[in-house]
This record gives structure tokens, C-alpha cells and sequence, in this order.
């Protein structure tokens, strides 16, 4: 007769479009349909049975939360019955009765700084027997999960416009950006966060993120969004993935969620854009508006400084790793929408978290909630995180060399290499349709929400400022020099097919009125998206002569079967190059990244309406670029309406330059518009992506 049920906070008497078409209590109850199918097994209320009384005036109703409530911690709430709505706290409501003398319909509103969680509804009934009075308890056995309210005024998550409330709380499947700032791609995603068992997955994420400890803490977001995730994922950014999966083969937070719910054992394995899609998926659950973020061209400053120091040997010409901070091709976080009445007037709205581990941040690997806004100005002094989520959107980039006498120098600033392009999915509340064609008809660029225009006078104030709440003990912007030769940069050769071979170009340029010796090395290798190192795969030492006022182009050349065997999943390349200018002794530095494109995952469905319980097509074709190659070990997994879980194809071998296709079968279980993801991988291409939607009625 019970099933579980979610409240959000305070009073269901908020005009809540979740709610609102609920109150036709019993014919709503039992019969309501709606299109959307969050709404449908979602309602305020609950019957319930007393077969022992047939009076209802001012019966005591209790609700607890824990296995020890207690008065003080908020976690035991005793009321009476009434027939009057309470609108600023806890009230059980009887709102009707049935038929029958022995049921009754309740409605159950709480006050706005409720503790988020499951609660337990006791029931206790004096009657009459035999001219004394009797005491009997009614313990409703199916929790009642209280979430956060962001229809609601009171509440410290609301979030004022409806219209992208459809996106950030009620839009079950979307996007997560990856590549570069120059060659943006997308991956789908499922945040599945209305179906089975994962309301109760993510409530037990922030049960265990307190340490099973119940209080009042658990009614503020800011501290409810501040522990990690207590081991949902086990993270790994490169092979092997012995005993799990391949983070590029999760299409969806679903499965992951609920094998961690049945397990109780962090998952393996996620990148950052698995942690983000998993944040996203708990967070719209619990009734917070959130978006996942993408950032590119993002700094892990492992200092403290609020810059990214790259260190090079002046001799060979190479980065020396173990201490040069890393610039990540991409980075995934969340932003979540809140107050903060922890800081000062005007700093909540859109707040940063990251669930992937990175630096610890009080104890744990964890970071934020920390305002854009403040990010924005520099404030970093105010919590939390600020520096480093500063360094990762616009930290200055200062390339250092060593000196004969071993004393650092630097060889040149770069105040525009961090924070490019930050991108979320456009808020339309839609599903995505394709990820085949332009993004920009699904992508929206907020770089404006985190920093000032780069150079401006607004942004330059901003880094001086962040820069005073650093760690940093020394002012690197009086370091600067000016030198007249200048690396003007790589010529652009992106979305080179992999398969394919390509030069790298180094321009350079001569601003003096005398010529110029120039010798160096280029280097061209093989990384993965958070910025390591994994192979040389080519490199080329260079002595020529540039003239006065003139510009020059250094070319080393690469073949494909210098990188095929060494490609990492997302087939990101660095190249780095060094040169010594012999008539002054100057050094200068250069690095950029590319990707190599992969191959395009194509979805075609029977037909775009299709309907709940007959099956229907989807066709899916895929081209191996390999001229001279087979693709081993290939694989697919789907995701799609009426799918309980992902579901994994092997496909074996492809041959050089064929094309493979296959008719999948799906019967959507659901109405609405539904998104379908297929994710391939092969040994030798990993994480190539696909998606589609049909209208399902």
C-alpha cells in the first residue's frame, strides 16, 4: 500500500509544479497520470490504516530521523493532527477521509531548514475501551524523504526562474563537454536522477558523507555539498582498469548509482567527467539545482600559488614534470545554486563543487562550494577553495628557466593559456538530439560567470588581488622581461583524423633590426587529458637564421605509425618547443595541445515517435579510419528508454577502412522525449560517442 515518497521542504502548500496538480487527493493518489514521469509517482501525502480507531481529533504524530532522534538535534518532531496547515513548520494535516471509518487521508509540510534525509511517521490514538483510555501506535513503515525545495522562497536552495529549473532540476539526461578549447567535443549523459533507487542511492551518499551522524547540518546545503562522496568512485586516469570499467565506457549515472547502493563499495572506475555526471544526478535528486561544467585549458596549481609554473631544462630543452604544475585538457565540475549566509551580501547563486580528487580541503578530497562570484573578483581569502579554483580558470601561466648560476628566471607570461571556453549544456530543458553536427546549438559558454575578459583592466585587478591571498611570497609581475625574438605559437593543425599523418609547425618572430641564430628542439607527445606525459613519439633539433624584422617556420613531421601503438583514450598530443637565441642568450618557451579526431558515431532511428511498449529501431554505424589496421576488442554500450541498465555489445574486428552497422531492438517503458547514448571502443580508439532522441507517448 506504501511505496516511498519525497517532500520538499518547507510547506506543500508552495505553488511547486511537482506538486500543485496533487491536491485532487484521493482521485490524484490513485489515479493521476502525467506526461512527465517524475511527476507521476511523486505526492505530498500517503494513506494510511488504523483499524483500531474511528476518531481523528488532535491524535500526537511524531516524525523522526536517525536511529536516535533526539528534540535537540532536530531529528524528533512531535505535533498534532489538525486540519490547519502550519506554513512555517511541521504539521500532519488530515486533509480527508475515504470510505472507510478506518482511513484517512494525510498531508504532511515541513518548515524550510528541515533536515533533508528519510524520515519515519509514527501515529499515536487514545481511544476509549471499556470507559478507560487506551494508547495505540501506528508506525508508518515506509520512510518519507524530505528534499530541498528550489520552488520555495524560504528555502536556502530556491532559484527564482521556472523556465530553467526544466534544465538544471527536472532534465533527467544531457551533455558533458571534453577535447580541447579548440576542438570541443561532447559526451551524452544520463543523469537518470526519477529513476529506481537512486533517491535513495543519493541520500545515502550524504548519510554516509556525515558519518551516519544525524543534525542540523544536514539541512544546509552548503555543508550537505561539502563532503566528498564517500567513495562512490574509485578514480583512475589510465590504464590498465583491471576489475572494472573503463570510465569512457559509462554512458550514465544510473548503473553506477545503484551498484554502489547494492554494494556499498566504491565503483571502478571514473574520470572527472564521471564524478561531475554522478554530482549532478545526486544533487537534482535531492531537489538542488545543479549543472555540470566543463572548463578547458584547466590549471592544477599544486601549490598554492594562484599561477601555473611550468619548469624546463635549458639544456635538453624539456619540462621537468615532477615539479611543473599541470594544465588539464579539460576539467569537469558542478555548479550548484544557493544562499551563502556564510559570506558576505550578494556572494550565493551559482556555487563550485568538485567531487574529483585533486588537493585535500579540510581533511578531505573535496572542493567548494565556492562563489563564482568571488572567483570572479579575486576574493579567495572567503571559503571555500577559492585559490584553487582561481589557478584553475585564471591563474597566469609563467614558463621558468634555470640559469648557470641555478637561480630561477622567467622566460615569458602568459596571461590568456588558463580558463577557456567554460561550457554547460544550454539550458532549454531538453534532451540532447545529436552531438554529430555543430555544438553550439547544445552548448553555452559561461567563461563570463567566472572571470573578467582576459587582459582587462577588471580581470588584471582580480589576479593582483587573488595573487595577495596566496601562498605565493613574491611578486612575479615585476619579473618580467621584454626579449626580441618570440615563439608566436604552433600553427593550428586540429581535427587531423587518426590514421592520418601531420606536420608540426613552429612559427617564430624577429622584432629586432639585427638577424637571429636560433637553435632548439621540438618535441611532439603522446598525453592524457589531465595533462601527464605518456611517450615521445617524435622529436627534432633545429639551428636556422631569421631575419631582421622577419618571420620564421620550423616544420618537424609525423607519421601515423609514430603514435597509432601509443594513443591514449581521448588521443590528446602535446607539443613543446625550446629555443636559444645564440647572439643574446635568450631562451623561449612554447606548448600547445591537440587532439586527433576520431571517427563519428552515427544514430538513426525508425521513427522519431514512438510509443510505450512496442519496440522500435535504431540503427547504428561506425567507419574504421584505419587504412592499413583492423580495430580489435570492440565494444558498444547502450543506453536508452526501457533499458534497466547499460548494456554491453562485443563486436570483435572490424576491418581497415569498413564500415560496421547494427539494428538495435529498444521498448521504451516510459513517455516523454528520450534520449539514447551508444558509446564505442576498440584497442586502438577508445570513447567514440553517439546520441539520438525520440518522443515516446
Amino acid at each position: 500500500m506504501f511505496g516511498t515518497f519525497p517532500l520538499r521542504r518547507p510547506g506543500l502548500w508552495a505553488d511547486d509544479p511537482l506538486f500543485r496538480s496533487a491536491f485532487n487527493v484521493h482521485k490524484n493518489h490513485i489515479d493521476h497520470e502525467s506526461e512527465r514521469p517524475d511527476e507521476r509517482d511523486i505526492s505530498p501525502f500517503r494513506r494510511y490504516n488504523n483499524a483500531r480507531s474511528s476518531g481523528y481529533d488532535r491524535k500526537p504524530t511524531f516524525v523522526d530521523r536517525g536511529t536516535n532522534p533526539k528534540p535537540g538535534k532536530g531529528t524528533h518532531v512531535q505535533c498534532l493532527l489538525s486540519t490547519v496547515a502550519n506554513a512555517n513548520g511541521w504539521a500532519v494535516i488530515l486533509t480527508g477521509r475515504l470510505q472507510r471509518k478506518t482511513e484517512a487521508v494525510v498531508a504532511i509540510t515541513t518548515p524550510p531548514d528541515c533536515i533533508v534525509g528519510d524520515w519515519k511517521l509514527t501515529i499515536e490514538n487514545v481511544v476509549q475501551e471499556g470507559g478507560k483510555p487506551v494508547n495505540y501506535k501506528y508506525e508508518i513503515k515506509t520512510p518519507i524523504y524530505v528534499l530541498f525545495n528550489p520552488w520555495c522562497k524560504e528555502d536556502d536552495v530556491y532559484f527564482d526562474s521556472r523556465d530553467l529549473l526544466e534544465e538544471y532540476l527536472l532534465n533527467d539526461s544531457g551533455v558533458i563537454f571534453n577535447g580541447n578549447y579548440k576542438q570541443i567535443g561532447a559526451k551524452p549523459w544520463f543523469y537518470g536522477q526519477f529513476e529506481d533507487q537512486v533517491l535513495e542511492a543519493a541520500l545515502f551518499c550524504v548519510q554516509r558523507g556525515f558519518s551516519g551522524r544525524y543534525g542540523h547540518q544536514m539541512a544546509d546545503p552548503v555543508r550537505v555539498n561539502s563532503n566528498d562522496d564517500n567513495g562512490v568512485l574509485v578514480g583512475r586516469w589510465s590504464e590498465p582498469y583491471v576489475g572494472g570499467k573503463s570510465p569512457m565506457t559509462w554512458n550514465g549515472s544510473v548503473a553506477i548509482l545503484r551498484q554502489y547502493l547494492q554494494n556499498r563499495k566504491p565503483v571502478k572506475f571514473g574520470q572527472c567527467f564521471v564524478f561531475a555526471g554522478i554530482v549532478t544526478t545526486i544533487c537534482r535528486a535531492l531537489g538542488i539545482a545543479c549543472r555540470t561544467v566543463s572548463n578547458f585549458a584547466s590549471a592544477h596549481d599544486l601549490d598554492g600559488s594562484v599561477t601555473v609554473d611550468i619548469y624546463w631544462d635549458t639544456q635538453s630543452g624539456s619540462v621537468l614534470k615532477d615539479i611543473s604544475d599541470q594544465i588539464w585538457n579539460f576539467h569537469c565540475w558542478n555548479d550548484v545554486w544557493m544562499r551563502r549566509k556564510d559570506l558576505p551580501s550578494g556572494y550565493g547563486g551559482w556555487q563550485t563543487i568538485d567531487a574529483t580528487p585533486q588537493e585535500r580541503s579540510e581533511g578531505m578530497f573535496q572542493l567548494g562550494p565556492t562563489s563564482l562570484r568571488a572567483v570572479r573578483e579575486g576574493k579567495c581569502e572567503l571559503p571555500h577553495d577559492g585559490p584553487f579554483l582561481f589557478a584553475e580558470v585564471n591563474g597566469d601561466k609563467i614558463n621558468w628557466g634555470k640559469s648557470t648560476d641555478g637561480q630561477w628566471y622567467i622566460l615569458n607570461l602568459d596571461k590568456t593559456a588558463i580558463g577557456k571556453k567554460i561550457s554547460t549544456k544550454l539550458p532549454d530543458g531538453k534532451p540532447v538530439r545529436s552531438i554529430v553536427n555543430s555544438l553550439d546549438v547544445i552548448r553555452q559558454d559561461i567563461t563570463d560567470e567566472y572571470k573578467y575578459p582576459d587582459e582587462s583592466e577588471r580581470e588584471r585587478h582580480a589576479v593582483i588581488a587573488a595573487s595577495r591571498a596566496s601562498l605565493r611570497k613574491n611578486n612575479v609581475y615585476n619579473n618580467e622581461k621584454q626579449q626580441d625574438v618570440k615563439i608566436t605559437g604552433f600553427r593550428d593543425r586540429d581535427w587531423i583524423l587518426i590514421g592520418r599523418n601531420f606536420s608540426v609547425d613552429l612559427m617564430v618572430k624577429n622584432t629586432s633590426f639585427q638577424r637571429r641564430t636560433l637553435e632548439g628542439k621540438i618535441i611532439c607527445e603522446t598525453i592524457t587529458y589531465t595533462g601527464e606525459w605518456q611517450a615521445i613519439i617524435k622529436e627534432h633539433s633545429f639551428n636556422t637564421v631569421i631575419g631582421p624584422n622577419a618571420e620564421g617556420e620550423v616544420s618537424m613531421q609525423v607519421r601515423a605509425s609514430d603514435y597509432l601503438d601509443r594513443l591514449t583514450e581521448h588521443a590528446s598530443m602535446k607539443v613543446s618547443a625550446m629555443l636559444k637565441v645564440l647572439e643574446t642568450g635568450q631562451v623561449e618557451s612554447w606548448q600547445d595541445d591537440f587532439l586527433l579526431r576520431k571517427p563519428e558515431l552515427n544514430l538513426e532511428v525508425s521513427s522519431e515517435k514512438v510509443f510505450v511498449g512496442k519496440p522500435f529501431e535504431c540503427r547504428v554505424s561506425f567507419t574504421n579510419p584505419l587504412s592499413r589496421r583492423p580495430l580489435t576488442g570492440c565494444s558498444i554500450t547502450i543506453e536508452g528508454p526501457g533499458l534497466d541498465s547499460e548494456l554491453d555489445y562485443p563486436l570483435g574486428v572490424i576491418e581497415a577502412d569498413r564500415e560496421w552497422a547494427a539494428i538495435l531492438s529498444l521498448t521504451p517503458s516510459k513517455p516523454g522525449r528520450r534520449q539514447i547514448t551508444v558509446n564505442f571502443n576498440s584497442d586502438q580508439i577508445r570513447d567514440i560517442n553517439g546520441a539520438t532522441d525520440v518522443f515516446v507517448v
